[in-house]
């Protein structure tokens, strides 16, 4: 049977310092209220996309390469203000879309950390969970896949939102956008 652990403390030694003292009742200091990955932030991604945040991030996929930055700059917008409650691009990394260009591309993902639109052809070898993602953006019963830290959100043409598990993913989401742009092959930054 285990045993407790018992010291022995000098009798004038007040170990029941406030600083000292744990309670069910205290808060910690430097405990923050709005976790990234809690319950009720996984509860917002998991709800349908508005209309407007639909009909904005349609320009993701407008078959032609005429994206502006002012377009961009309203999609990331669109993304903050379909998640208010919650700091968003804690999480979010980014999403995937078909690509519709003449040639050999095949998907483009949106990445608002840096701003752009980055077109991919259909040689180019993602990585495992982005593989999926890709698999996903060329199914016809999605508009575009949203990537998380740890998931993929498959969205629908009604907003509907299917959570795909996909460990990594937003880790392979970072390597992808630090690898240089190439035509054709692979990651092109062209159009913008």
């Amino acid at each position: 049977m285990p045993r407790p652990l018992l010291f022995n403390t000098p009798q004038n030694q007040n170990i029941q310092q406030p600083e000292n003292r744990l309670s069910a009742t205290m808060k910690s200091e430097d405990h923050t209220e709005t976790r990234s990955n809690g319950p009720s932030t996984q509860r917002a991604l998991r709800k349908r996309r508005s209309q407007k945040y639909m009909d904005i991030m349609s320009k993701l996929d407008a078959g032609s390469g005429n994206i502006s930055p002012r377009d961009i700059e309203d999609m990331i917008q669109a993304i903050r203000e379909e998640f208010p409650d919650i700091e968003i691009f804690n999480e979010y990394f980014g999403c995937m879309a078909i690509c519709h260009l003449p040639g050999n591309f095949d998907v483009h993902i949106l990445s608002p950390g840096s701003n752009c639109i980055t077109h991919f052809g259909a040689g180019y070898g993602f990585e495992t969970p982005l593989d999926s993602c890709r698999n996903l953006c060329l199914m016809p019963e999605y508009r575009f896949v949203e990537v998380y830290t740890n998931s993929l959100k498959a969205i629908s043409a009604n907003g509907a939102v299917a959570n795909i598990d996909a460990r990594g993913a937003g880790e392979a989401w970072r390597r992808l956008e630090r690898q240089p742009a190439t035509p054709m092959s692979g990651p092109s930054e062209g159009f913008l």
